[in-house]
């Protein structure tokens, strides 16, 4: 249900004695880009909730975390879909070669998905970027070089990060030639690397096949 629909109750004693006659009903809205579930009642056609009960939600810290914990988590996915491991929205935005650097791009999107700033880096990246593979089609494993991961760290990883705030980024691994294509991207963020006690899901490594697009 659109929010636009939803009439806040004002609580006005004539029309609470009528609300509390008909049956409670929850329905879900989008406050300010927040998802919300309410108790309603319907009175002559028109949805109402209480204001006590919208204000309890929208002060609630999760549901003021952009895609915050009232989130599921879910950390597999494709190109172009966003994944949330409970403290990080993540995706790959797009897979490119390059043939002058001799060098895949990987262009990924990363936003806290928390109540507080915070970096990957302690809060489920180890920070080195050595967490961080591409899988090919070979079935090789790439790594990022010394200079990648260093600009994957200024760029990214060791990127200061708002609440509900992002950055988009490449992640580069060296190749001699296109021929061998990736096929999986892997963020292998853990809790024995959340030292800020991020609230990452029980499974938080990010892995993103490159074979298919949503």
């Amino acid at each position: 249900m659109k929010v636009s629909r939803v009439i806040l109750g004002l609580g006005c004693a004539a029309l609470l004695g009528v609300a509390l006659a008909q049956a409670i009903k929850q329905v879900s809205v989008t406050l300010a880009g927040k998802p919300l579930k309410l108790d309603s009642v319907v009175v002559q056609g028109r949805t109402y909730v209480s204001l006590e009960q919208l204000k309890k939600a929208l002060s609630n810290p999760a549901a003021q975390a952009a895609g915050g914990a009232n989130q599921a988590a879910g950390t597999t996915g494709c190109i172009n879909q966003m994944l949330f491991n409970g403290a990080w929205r993540f995706r790959v935005q797009k897979v490119f070669f390059s043939i002058e650097e001799k060098t895949w791009f990987i262009t990924v999107e990363l936003r806290n998905a928390m109540n507080r700033s915070a970096k990957a880096y302690g809060s489920g990246s180890s920070g080195l970027g050595e967490d961080i593979t591409l899988t090919m089609a070979s079935g090789n494993t790439l790594n990022m070089g010394n200079s990648a991961m260093l600009e994957a760290q200024d760029k990214i990883i060791l990127k200061d990060l708002a609440p509900g705030a992002g950055v988009v980024a490449d992640f580069q691994f060296s190749a001699d030639s296109d021929t061998d294509k990736p096929t999986k991207f892997l963020w292998a963020m853990t809790a024995a690397n959340n030292t800020d006690k991020a609230p990452l899901s029980k499974d938080p490594a990010f892995r993103v096949d490159l074979t298919c697009t949503k």
